[in-house]
């Protein structure tokens, strides 16, 4: 095919140069079967030949000689073979199997106080020691200064925190007192009477410190009595009720009040024997 589409190309060129060359010199023009002659050169020496055009030649010749021939079997420009500007995803750090939900719930129930970053923040309810004096005010610091060790002096301090600080302050220091040691009868007498009978029963009828609050009191109340029964202090009550100072006699019919039956025992033993 073409083949023949090269060979109508030549004839038609060679007529249309007979063509003009008529028109121009009548007697020089040349035959019809030098046209066809000099056609059939210019087939001949045709620069490209036939392979150049031939279509109907050897695929697999034509392949090879053809620089822009099939693509290889390995596309270097296929989309796989293409690689990726974006960098390589770093590999999946492994994720830590959630703990069941009883788990989760107990280690809540653990530390309630997880959830809160400063002492201040934590309720009264869930604070600890620890946290009730970093969030001290000036007068319970003060009260706590004085640095309460035995049952005595924790409870006085737990009645003055009830009276100007926080009461669930002051029934955590009452429960402390419940595990201190005792304080001697002098000094747990002395103490309350420091404290005051006022102040005590306040505490006492406090519902927010209760029963912590008359469980200690019981306590430190117990090894006072040691101290106000004894025939020492009832003695000492009575020689002062006979003296001439009115405050003098008060305090020592307080004192003798305080050793309520012990008291009036060692009264009646001395009517009866002639002594006083």
């Amino acid at each position: 095919m073409m083949r023949t589409r090269n060979l109508f190309l030549l004839a038609i060129g060679a007529l249309c140069a007979a063509f003009c060359a008529l028109r121009a010199n009548p007697d020089q023009a040349p035959s019809c079967a030098s046209l066809f002659t000099v056609a059939a050169y210019a087939q001949d020496d045709d620069p490209f030949g036939d392979d150049a055009f031939d279509e109907d030649g050897d695929a697999a010749d034509s392949d090879a000689e053809d620089p822009f021939g099939a693509a290889p079997t390995s596309d270097p420009f296929a989309p796989s073979a293409i690689p990726s500007a974006e960098p390589a995803a770093a590999p999946a750090a492994p994720v830590p199997a959630a703990p069941a939900d009883g788990e989760e719930t107990a280690a809540a129930s653990d530390d309630p106080r997880a959830q809160y970053l400063r002492p201040e923040d934590v309720p009264d309810e869930l604070k600890t020691e620890d946290d009730f004096i970093k969030t001290a005010n000036p007068v319970e610091r003060a009260i706590l200064g004085r640095n309460p060790t035995n049952s005595a002096e924790l409870f006085s301090a737990a009645a003055s925190v009830a009276r100007v600080g926080r009461p669930l302050f002051a029934k955590m220091l009452a429960e402390k007192a419940l595990q201190a040691p005792d304080a001697s009868p002098e000094d747990a007498a002395k103490i309350l009477d420091e404290l005051g009978a006022g102040r005590a029963t306040y505490f006492v009828a406090m519902p927010e410190a209760s029963p912590a609050a008359a469980q200690a009191y019981e306590k430190v109340l117990a090894s006072a009595r040691q101290s106000w029964e004894s025939e020492k202090t009832i003695r000492d009550a009575i020689a002062r009720a006979s003296g001439d100072v009115i405050s003098d006699q008060a305090a020592a019919i307080l004192d003798l009040r305080r050793g309520g039956s012990a008291a009036v025992s060692l009264l009646v033993s001395d009517l009866l024997s002639g002594d006083g």
